[in-house]
């Protein structure tokens, strides 16, 4: 969709107007808060002292309300990074068109709310993202951190304390406010970026956001307490992988609730050093790999404690076309594992305790609906990855409630393999299409109404293949307001 330019930006802050123009492009100047990482020292930079300029257009200030207006191509990350970090707004409004021209990096804030009303863009620049990513230049060391972890890189970060991010559109004819990623340009980046994270932010939300054509991940909270994401969509339009809708890493006490991914790969992660999650009201489609925990196990260099996920709770879900309904991952025991995309690793230990998958509502799938891979990165036509059982353990896993309609993998409609220790994993009003499955590792007794043979088994028998397609009355569609 082709945004028409709108006109030149300027900040109303208390007493001053300030351009929105930046004197420079540095990446110092665009990150003026501190990066607080734990394997980093953290660092503060000034921010670049305001210019007083006379706007041609009226800009008021409302008590500690500050506007941001008529955002056009350049300025935006120097002029929302000034009025956020400045100390005297408690709420910025930004209108019109926001391009994002260069990353923002904000992850000291204190009791603040960010409204957008108009369109965010990342700007559609491959060469620009590419060599920006790639700095290790002062200021980027949050984006070197998270480089570690499977190549993510953000370009839109804000963390801190009671912070509340809006899309609240001023016209009226639409739910959410709209942030083209242009991922048909951007997802050749070597490192990828990510439209947007909460990053060490305590008590915060994000809300009423459309992301069109995220470029890789679309949304990620990392290292965050007490947040609210609600009334999120992301839909990809192409063909390019990694999308996935939203992925959680070492957070606690995280809520999502109304959202609606029609991406290419899994529609929620939820990945190493993770708790306490209630997860509902979820839409998944376009090729989506379904909701995940995991992959976890792949660095021997993070301990169990940082890698294990705990207290997951996803229900009232939705899927249409993707590849699997809900899926835990974890990597082969061996070190030597490789995946898609370049990822390699495992060996890695971790605990997944209490996880609970819910009411899942399947629409054409397209492999098993239910999967435990614990051979990821390695042999999984073994059920101990060939002698590398993985280590990472499982315990009190549940999938209760899943029906609809899925063409299953090699006749199986539910891939259970649990190559290392694996207690209390059950399943029961399973309803999907057939009710074969391969099932390795596992007390089958708990299996409630799955037939279950073995990974080593040279055939599936032909009666517990196929059996006819459940008729299920599909909910509503979760409305996103």
């Amino acid at each position: 969709m082709r945004i028409p330019k709108s006109v030149a930006l300027i900040i109303a802050i208390p007493t001053k107007a300030i351009a929105a123009t930046p004197t420079s492009n540095s990446l110092d100047e665009l990150r003026p808060c501190r990066a607080r990482t734990s394997a980093l020292t953290a660092t503060t930079t000034q921010l670049p002292s305001p210019t007083v300029v006379q706007s041609q257009e009226e800009t008021t200030t409302a008590g500690s309300s500050c506007a941001v207006a008529g955002v056009g191509e350049t300025g935006f990350a120097v002029a929302l990074t000034r009025a956020a970090m400045g100390g005297d707004c408690k709420e910025v409004v930004v209108s019109g068109r926001a391009v994002i021209d260069a990353a923002i990096v904000m992850t000291d804030l204190k009791d603040l709310t960010i409204t957008f009303t108009g369109s965010i863009e990342l700007k559609a620049d491959l060469a620009y993202w590419t060599k920006n990513s790639s700095s290790d230049e002062a200021g980027s060391r949050y984006w070197s951190a998270l480089k570690a972890y499977q190549n993510n890189r953000g370009v839109f970060v804000v963390g801190g304390s009671d912070v509340r991010v809006r899309g609240r559109p001023a016209d009226g004819t639409a739910d959410k406010v709209q942030y083209f990623g242009h991922g048909d340009i951007l997802s050749g980046a070597t490192d990828k970026p990510v439209l947007f994270h909460l990053y060490n932010c305590t008590r915060c939300e994000y809300s009423g956001f459309h992301h069109v054509d995220p470029p890789f991940w679309s949304l990620m909270v990392a290292n965050s307490q007490q947040v609210n994401v609600s009334d999120y969509a992301a839909t990809v339009s192409g063909d390019w992988k990694n999308t996935d809708g939203i992925d959680l890493y070492q957070s606690q006490d995280v809520m999502l609730q109304n959202l609606d991914l029609q991406v290419t790969d899994d529609c929620i992660a939820v990945k190493g050093g993770t708790s306490k999650v209630s997860a509902r009201g979820i839409q998944c489609g376009k090729r989506c790999h379904g909701v995940s925990v995991g992959s976890l196990g792949q660095y021997t260099d993070t301990t169990p404690a940082l890698d294990s996920v705990r207290d997951v709770v996803v229900e009232d879900v939705t899927l249409t076309n993707c590849t699997y309904g809900a899926r835990l991952k974890s990597w082969t025991g061996d070190t030597t594992g490789k995946m898609h995309g370049g990822l390699t690793g495992g060996g890695g230990s971790a605990e997944v305790v209490n996880i609970a998958f819910r009411n899942f509502t399947i629409v054409n799938g397209q492999s098993a609906a239910i999967v435990l891979d614990t051979c990821y990165g390695g042999d999984e036509t073994s059920p101990d990855c060939n002698g590398h059982s993985s280590k990472v353990s499982f315990e009190n896993v549940m999938f209760d409630g899943f029906r609809g309609e899925t063409t299953g993998h090699k006749g199986r409609f539910a891939e259970l393999v649990c190559s290392g220790v694996c207690k209390n994993v059950t399943v029961q009003d399973f309803k999907c299409s057939g009710s074969a499955a391969k099932c390795d590792g596992l007390d089958k007794s708990l299996l409630t109404g799955l037939q279950c043979t073995s990974l080593t088994d040279s055939a599936v028998p032909s009666k517990m293949k196929t059996s006819a397609a459940t008729q299920v009355s599909m909910p509503a569609r979760a409305k996103n307001v």
